[in-house]
């Protein structure tokens, strides 16, 4: 990924990025029977959009994006909520590590396109205690597309 590619754009992404829809969210939380003490991993966060909006279904959130500026972004979006539960990474989803069975949920927001998938999907798994999903979200159908799924 070109890592200047998005330089300048971060304050009209944050304000302008269409939020999922809460319904969606509920949806999430409810299919994967979420118990509010478990860890959350949102990979590739962004300005936050998931980790700040699902974090109070968790103890903790651990979100990781490469951008420095989308990761300040998220930090004011969870200061301006009150949000304290999450601890912010700046790294790649890839040089990303975690003991196996660590998280109930993980989830990669309009995102996993910038990922290394055939590396990324096993290491996912074994993150995820057993039975807990990865949820990939993003704004098109994956059968709408002609995208290469691994």
């Amino acid at each position: 990924m070109n890592r200047h590619l998005f330089q300048g754009t971060v304050p009209y992404y944050a304000r302008y990025r269409v939020p999922y829809p809460q319904a969606l969210l509920s949806q999430v939380c409810e299919q994967a029977q979420l118990t509010g003490s478990g860890r959350l991993l949102d990979l590739g966060c962004g300005t936050g959009e998931l980790a700040v909006r699902l974090s109070p279904r968790f103890q903790d959130v651990i979100a990781v994006d490469p951008d420095a500026e989308m990761l300040a972004a998220a930090q004011q979006k969870a200061r301006d909520q009150q949000v304290t539960n999450i601890q912010w990474l700046h790294q790649s989803a890839e040089r990303f590590s975690a003991e196996p069975d660590s998280f109930e949920l993980v989830t990669i927001g309009a995102a996993f396109h910038w990922m290394d998938r055939p590396v990324m999907a096993p290491r996912i798994r074994s993150w995820l205690q057993p039975q807990q999903p990865l949820v990939i979200m993003g704004y098109t159908s994956i059968w709408s597309g002609n995208a290469d799924w691994h």
